[in-house]
């Protein structure tokens, strides 16, 4: 390349990067497949034939075999959503929710964070990450972040940690993994939970391993703009 095109080289791209979903026959015949079959989100609230048993299955291949029409564990290709997202993981589960926001929300308080709890976190994020955490009730509490990754650094953790830290909440963004490592060691010896905001790091690895898995859980988002995409949706693993 003899010149750069900011200083009128030729363009490597000539048209425009566009932010369309990418969608090709295998969506298709999937959505043609639900329509025809009335296969949509299957979900029910309330207590259904063999609930009890669904909910105590320790392998999430075992539920992409419940036959039930209606199920509190979603219809057909949520689970099988859910299964190959486990495999992909290598975790046991994997569940899915209506947003990363929910799904942040429900490892929160899943991980027994109650009213008056602090959890540290960055406040380089999508406003979710924060919202979520508050509805669980944590007392929010920023760390600062590292210029080169845009994550929260274990320096800037280990001064906001107080006996009323309750947990870690990382940010990987733009799939960065950041101090991941150094954190799980520093919770792990100090009895913190840690939980990672993975909205942005689908498949992301950090030493071979997938980050969302260095934690008690992991949260991954779904919505129109990242890798993977559903429309909105989110899962934790």
């Amino acid at each position: 390349m003899e010149k750069l095109a900011l200083t009128g080289g030729s363009k490597t791209r000539t048209k425009p990067f566009t932010s369309r979903p990418h969608v090709d026959e295998n969506e298709r015949k999937y959505w043609a497949h639900c329509l025809e079959e009335g296969l949509f989100s299957r979900f029910v609230g309330s207590p259904v034939k063999d609930y009890r048993e669904q909910l105590a299955m320790t392998s999430e291949e075992a539920l992409t075999k419940i036959e039930a029409f209606w199920s509190v564990l979603g219809g057909p290709y949520v689970r099988k959503f859910e299964a190959e997202f486990a495999r992909k993981h290598g975790v046991k589960y994997a569940v899915a929710s209506n947003s990363a926001t929910s799904s942040i929300t429900s490892a929160a308080i899943a991980a027994g964070i109650k009213p008056g709890d602090e959890v540290i976190s960055s406040p380089f994020s999508f406003t979710a990450t924060a919202t979520a955490l508050r509805i669980a009730g944590a007392r929010l509490v920023f760390a600062d972040i590292d210029p080169e990754t845009y994550c929260i650094t274990l320096e800037s953790i280990k001064k906001r940690v107080t006996p009323k830290t309750k947990a870690i909440v990382p940010v990987h963004i733009l799939g960065n993994a950041g101090d991941i490592v150094r954190i799980r060691d520093f919770c792990a010896e100090r009895g913190i939970t840690l939980l990672e905001d993975s909205a942005q790091a689908i498949h992301s690895r950090k030493n071979g391993q997938c980050l969302g898995t260095f934690g008690a859980a992991g949260m991954f988002s779904f919505q129109e703009t990242k890798n993977i995409m559903t429309g909105e949706g989110g899962m934790a693993i």
